[in-house]
């Protein structure tokens, strides 16, 4: 392996590796060490540090001047705004696949991610990353993966604040399984509007 495809596989190691941590295990506000990363890791800080910079660009993490990288804390309106931006995409992503434009790219998804992760709070982003991919559209795929990295914390309050949302998910799963485009597109509404009513109990959650 050169140099460069050595610098570039350590940064996709710690990349995935910090990204997994923010969204499985921690708190709004919590700091993330770069030792602590490396020392987890065996990496050097260099592919630490560019891995931090590239999630703080994506919105997933914040960086004080001076202070380190923090988990953003988020108040009501970011949530409300996160599902409303959630909403825009997926339904964007619903017509598209409609047009037939994905079909390769949702069989490539399907023998990747062949079943939905056990956790309920990785499976909101599962469906949503799969209603994007089967679009077809590369940037609609992107930006959903950056949201749904936003939206880890929020999908962990979901299911302490919002009744039954395993079973939503299996719906929409089986939305999903049969082609409903209009199902889904009423899913989806349905999914935003909770959630922009449960913003402030959501926003709350997060910071107990």
């Amino acid at each position: 392996m050169n140099d460069d495809a050595a610098r570039e596989a350590a940064f996709a190691r710690a990349y995935r590796m910090i990204r997994t941590t923010i969204e499985q295990r921690t708190e709004a506000g919590q700091r993330l060490l770069v030792g602590d990363f490396t020392s987890a890791s065996g990496l050097s800080p260099t592919p630490v540090r560019e891995a931090l910079s590239r999630l703080v660009g994506e919105g997933l993490i914040e960086e004080h001047r001076g202070g380190g990288y923090y988990v953003p804390r988020v108040d009501a309106r970011d949530v409300a705004e996160c599902y409303t931006l959630a909403r825009a995409l997926a339904l964007a992503a619903v017509v598209e696949g409609a047009a037939g434009k994905g079909t390769h790219r949702t069989r490539r998804f399907a023998a990747a991610q062949a079943e939905p992760p056990y956790r309920v709070e990785a499976q909101g982003a599962y469906w949503f990353d799969r209603i994007a991919i089967a679009s077809g559209n590369r940037l609609l795929a992107a930006e959903t993966y950056r949201l749904n990295g936003r939206m880890s914390g929020i999908r962990r309050a979901e299911i302490a604040v919002i009744a039954g949302i395993a079973a939503r998910f299996d719906a929409l799963g089986a939305l999903l399984d049969t082609n409903d485009q209009a199902g889904q597109t009423l899913w989806i509404e349905r999914y935003s509007r909770e959630g922009q009513a449960n913003a402030e109990a959501l926003a709350d959650w997060l910071s107990a």
